[in-house]
């Protein structure tokens, strides 16, 4: 391998490492915002639960 083939090789290489590590910390963002997000979604899911529960609840009472 020539010293240019290298120098090109190690170009490529910095650019690659580069690049993985902007796609990490772009998916390290994503789990960020994922993390925030979770704990809403199960509460709205809780009351949901707790809404169709209480729907179960009626139509028993009512007999259906």
């Amino acid at each position: 391998m020539t010293p240019e083939e290298k120098h090109i090789l190690d170009q490529e290489r910095k650019q690659i490492k580069a690049f993985l590590a902007a796609v990490r910390e772009e998916n390290n963002a994503i789990g960020k915002r994922l993390a925030c997000i979770l704990p809403i979604v199960a509460s709205i899911r809780a009351s949901q639960l707790g809404i169709d529960l209480m729907i179960t609840e009626l139509e028993e009472k009512l007999g259906k």
